[in-house]
């Protein structure tokens, strides 16, 4: 009735600003066949799209609801500068080693290692020995079997590397930057490392934490962010 109002008469009936819609489809998003596609969107809905089930935080099961919002801008994450503009996120990383490594990965791996304070050299797209050394440092320092290739799961302990704060759907920031560069680094998906934590990255999540054996909900809390640092694929 409301839509109806609003497409029917429009002047008659003070409707609201935003409206929050509650239907337990299961589907992360703001859409009902109760309202047209072209009402209060963009950035005027929230969904609740989930309700009753149970959840474990902090050891403790309760029973709660789950919503999706669009309102406003939604989320937006910061941008992001590394080493003078060059890039590290990519859909896929590669397994380096000397005599047959892609130049902008190199580069990226250079990057950041010199970030978590390991390599002083140039940012040029050579796999010399200042990097070996820095590469060979990271992984004693985690773990790591100590070769001159650099591994898949070299790539996820750097890129994983950070604070280890809860991110879950509708989260935005440099931490879900790191999280999606990290997910593409288990050769399983490649997404948009966009900053937010949207649906796809909930779907990549929650097959990280099947294939990690860890609890499937789709919210990366700080327990599994220490496991993803180890590099578990």
């Amino acid at each position: 009735m409301l839509d109806d109002a609003r497409v029917a008469r429009p002047a008659a009936f003070h409707l609201p600003d935003r409206i929050w819609i509650a239907r337990w489809d299961g589907v992360a998003d703001v859409y009902t066949t109760y309202i047209r596609d072209d009402g209060w969107l963009p950035g005027s809905r929230m969904k609740q799209y989930q309700g009753g089930h149970d959840e474990t935080w902090g050891g403790v099961r309760i029973n709660i609801d789950r919503s999706y919002l669009d309102l406003g801008r939604g989320s937006v994450a910061p941008g992001e500068v590394h080493c003078g503009g060059i890039g590290i996120s990519f859909p896929a990383y590669e397994r380096l080693e000397p005599g047959a490594a892609t130049p902008t990965q190199v580069k990226a791996l250079k990057c950041l290692l010199k970030e978590k304070g390991v390599f002083t050299g140039s940012m040029g797209p050579t796999y010399g020995d200042r990097l070996l050394a820095a590469i060979h440092a990271w992984q004693t320092d985690h773990g790591l079997p100590v070769s001159d290739v650099w591994s898949l799961k070299g790539w996820r302990t750097v890129l994983a590397d950070g604070p280890r704060g809860l991110v879950k759907i509708g989260s935005a920031g440099l931490g879900v930057r790191r999280l999606q560069r990290t997910l593409n680094a288990t050769g399983r998906v490649q997404l948009r490392t966009n900053g937010v934590f949207d649906a796809a990255t909930v779907a990549a999540v929650r097959q990280w934490q099947s294939s990690a054996k860890q609890e499937v909900t789709g919210v990366l809390t700080s327990a599994q962010w220490k496991v993803l640092q180890t590099g578990r694929k």
